[in-house]
């Protein structure tokens, strides 16, 4: 994957399936309730 085919910001979906965690998960980290 290019830098072209990403999008500018990343989703919580797309750092989820990169991190191998769900997408709940990676929101609950950013947001301080882990």
């Amino acid at each position: 994957m290019t830098v072209v085919d990403r999008p500018l910001k990343p989703t919580l979906a797309a750092v989820a399936r990169e991190a191998g965690v769900s997408a709940p998960t990676v929101s609950k980290v950013l947001n301080g309730r882990e």
